[in-house]
């Protein structure tokens, strides 16, 4: 009886002793990501170098062949003769026999769109989305967003849109193209592509970067 009062007596004290330094043991195994912040030290921010995205010139219209008194190429808007809310002309209004060599080389094929799925039916050369939210024209990532979304996901991630530069910007900057840099906006689909090395040309001059000297071996018998 008196041994097993001492075991518990001494159990007790053992359990009081650990309570009480166990703060103390817990706090010197911290590691020092588990230390509290110093809020008093003032960090200061990492540079962030700009992100510059290179969108193409706007197409100035249908080329006509023919030149003004300054030799400048005189070209027509679409919206001269097509309008989104009422017939086209007729050929013979206006005064032409024969529209095919006029348009030839134009090609419009994507998806079932029509003009007015991008354009303001109101002011062609306006930008719209499918909410008639007004789009800048330079500005149409968001307008092809709205069908290409993984296309989106990818080009802000930098896996689409030609990225070049830097991932870290606090190094430098970086520079990627906007859809329509790559992508004809009325056939977008890029054409078929064999891809293959880079051919051997005998007649490089030595101021190609990745041929510094002509290679002896170039020519053809």
């Amino acid at each position: 009886m008196l041994f097993r009062r001492s075991v518990t007596i001494i159990l007790g004290i053992l359990s009081g002793v650990v309570l009480a330094i166990w703060p103390t043991i817990t706090d010197s195994t911290k590691s020092p990501t588990d230390a509290e912040p110093d809020l008093s030290v003032v960090r200061e921010p990492r540079a962030t170098f700009p992100i510059t995205v290179r969108y193409p010139t706007p197409s100035p219209g249908v080329a006509t062949g023919i030149v003004d008194v300054n030799g400048r190429a005189i070209t027509v808007a679409c919206e001269v003769c097509h309008s989104m809310i009422a017939e086209p002309p007729s050929p013979e209004a206006l005064g032409l026999a024969n529209l095919k060599d006029f348009h030839r080389g134009l090609v419009f094929e994507h998806g079932n769109l029509t003009c007015q799925s991008c354009h303001d039916p109101g002011d062609a050369r306006s930008f719209r989305l499918a909410n008639g939210t007004p789009v800048e024209p330079w500005d149409v990532i968001d307008l092809c967003s709205q069908c290409h979304g993984p296309q989106r996901k990818d080009f802000d991630h930098g896996a689409h849109g030609g990225m070049s530069g830097y991932w870290d910007l606090s190094r430098g900057p970086r520079t990627r193209n906007a859809c329509t840099a790559c992508h004809s906006p009325h056939a977008p689909k890029p054409g078929e592509v064999r891809p293959t090395f880079k051919p051997i040309d005998r007649f490089l001059t030595g101021s190609d970067p990745d041929h510094p000297t002509p290679r002896k071996d170039a020519d053809h018998e």
